[in-house]
């Protein structure tokens, strides 16, 4: 389980956690990550709607399309361990 005010990450597979009280300001990294998180689901609606979009699916090529979709991967994962690590600092 992730300690109270940690940071995590991943590192081989594993989940790697470092105690932050004392170290850092909490507040402004809850700060930090929420404008990080608010960044991140900008760019993900854009390319939700990108995707949404049949022109675009129908005309762009297939590798551009690939593209996008791994983005919106990348990004949906990213956003994921971001609000997880928003909660681990309240």
């Amino acid at each position: 389980a992730k300690p109270p005010q940690s940071a995590a990450t991943v590192v081989e597979g594993r989940e790697v956690y470092v105690p932050l009280a004392g170290l850092i300001d909490i507040e402004a990294e809850k700060a930090r990550v929420t404008r990080e998180i608010d960044k991140l689901e900008g760019l993900l609606a854009g390319v939700e709607k990108k995707l949404a979009n049949d022109r675009f699916t129908a005309n762009a090529p297939e590798e551009v399309v690939d593209r996008e979709r791994e983005k919106l991967a990348g990004y949906r994962a990213r956003l994921a361990k971001l609000k997880a690590h928003a909660k681990g600092l309240a």
